[in-house]
């Protein structure tokens, strides 16, 4: 996704100068005193993200992990995705049968109050549950519910403080299979 365009159509739209600042905060944000321009700037990332979720290409091994931690246990989905383009990829890898929970964008705009869908969607305490991000946003708000936090990727920094850092993919996968 070029997420650069992205920006500069949401910005546009809200004629917000919002240098620095998640696109899906400045949405938030706006749609708070502006409530009907919301649908116009979820479609506004739709417009980028249908094409691009016909083009995506999963990590290596990360089909076939999900599907064992399903078999294993509870798993949802939380992301600022939209729920078009979302059930597109899971769709196109046969993986919606896989998650119990996914939540888009459209169900929330604020990570900690999706995951505290997701926690009482699946009938879990959030003390209980592992919980893998990528983004510093992650992290705070897995913490905020009491969560064990797993940061994924390589902007994912040590000095955060996750519970656990994984700079590739398959270091998270390894860990997790290792779990039995």
């Amino acid at each position: 996704m070029d997420w650069r365009a992205v920006r500069h159509d949401v910005l546009r739209l809200t004629k917000t100068p919002a240098e620095g600042i998640s696109i899906f905060k400045v949405i938030k944000d706006y749609s708070k005193s502006h409530p009907r321009t919301k649908r116009d700037l979820f479609a506004v990332v739709d417009a980028h993200e249908i094409p691009a979720a016909e083009t995506t290409v999963p990590f290596d091994g990360s089909p076939e992990l999900l599907r064992l931690l399903s078999e294993r246990s509870k798993v949802g989905l939380v992301t600022m995705q939209g729920l078009r383009a979302c059930s597109r990829v899971l769709e196109r890898f046969e993986l919606m049968t896989c998650l119990k929970v996914v939540l888009t964008r459209e169900d929330s705009l604020d990570r900690a109050e999706q995951l505290r869908m997701a926690c009482d969607s699946l009938e879990s305490v959030p003390s209980e549950a592992f919980f893998c991000g990528d983004k510093k946003g992650d992290l705070d708000a897995g913490r905020s519910l009491g969560m064990t936090v797993a940061l994924v990727g390589k902007r994912a920094r040590e000095d955060w403080g996750p519970d656990y850092l994984f700079p590739e993919f398959d270091q998270l996968s390894s860990f997790l299979e290792s779990l039995g």
